[in-house]
């Protein structure tokens, strides 16, 4: 972070309608009034933006990050209730590695709900990694949250990210990824999940959130055949729309023995109790 915190405060306008925004309930209407009220904001300030969301200190680039533009104006909206619902059933001291971790909007704010948890985060993009660890150093959350910059892949190599300029959380490792102005390509590391939970030395995760942008099978089917089933994580949390039928990673973890604990408009959450 080149600059201290408040720098890019917003000014008094903007910050009241943030604040009547993040008031909002999670519901139509709610996400209506923040909608409205978020646009004289987003169009009239420029990034970064040096925000307060429920009590913490985020540096946020809401003009090219959905996530970012959530975290800003509607926070209910990055995952409330299926962080909600798990921050019930998590052990004490949990496990979390949460897999495309973007700028660590999911992390934070299940951590501001349980800060006893372990959290693994991780983030291909160098950019958005780099973002995410100083978020977490804003909130003094460093030492409940390591930052892996790497792809999971299904297999160690070297693997192409298409990067999108128009919303960074649709990056990519798909090899029909994003083209045009608006996106290029890196070279970053891959690893199987397996073995980023043995350099991490996490046995079994309590529970691992993956949005990875349609790379979830490749990744799912390499770990749960080559993992153990002591090793599987408790509870996984698997992007996928609630009007569309189910992917090929939620039929692959039913087949294994999971079972949907959770389903809302945009994700499921599967329990494995064998």
């Amino acid at each position: 972070m080149d600059r201290t915190f408040g720098e890019y405060r917003l000014a008094w306008w903007a910050r009241t309608l943030v604040s009547l925004c993040q008031m909002m309930p999670g519901n139509g209407f709610g996400k209506k009034i923040a909608f409205l009220a978020r646009k004289p904001v987003l169009k009239l300030n420029a990034d970064p933006m040096d925000v307060c969301v429920k009590g913490l200190r985020l540096r946020l680039y809401p003009s090219a990050n959905l996530s970012d533009k959530r975290l800003l104006s509607t926070p209910f909206l990055l995952d409330g209730v299926e962080r909600q619902h798990l921050a019930e059933l998590l052990p004490p001291e949990a496990h979390v590695v949460d897999v495309g971790a973007n700028v660590g909007g999911y992390s934070i704010l299940l951590l501001q709900q349980r800060p006893d948890l372990h959290v693994l985060a991780i983030e291909a993009d160098p950019r958005l990694a780099a973002r995410l660890s100083d978020n977490l150093k804003l909130n003094d959350l460093q030492n409940r949250c390591t930052v892996r910059q790497l792809a999971v892949t299904d297999k160690q190599e070297t693997v192409c990210l298409y990067r999108n300029h128009e919303n960074q959380g649709k990056n990519s490792l798909q090899t029909d990824g994003p083209e045009g102005s608006t996106s290029d390509s890196i070279d970053v590391p891959g690893q199987p999940l397996l073995e980023i939970l043995n350099s991490a030395q996490i046995d079994r995760p309590d529970l691992v959130k993956m949005d990875i942008e349609g790379y979830e099978l490749p990744v799912l089917q390499t770990f749960l055949e080559t993992a153990p089933s002591n090793r599987w994580p408790r509870y996984l949390q698997i992007e996928q729309y609630r009007n569309e039928e189910l992917n090929a990673a939620v039929k692959l973890c039913l087949e294994r023995g999971y079972q949907i604990l959770l389903r809302t408009r945009m994700n499921v959450v599967l329990e494995y109790s064998t």
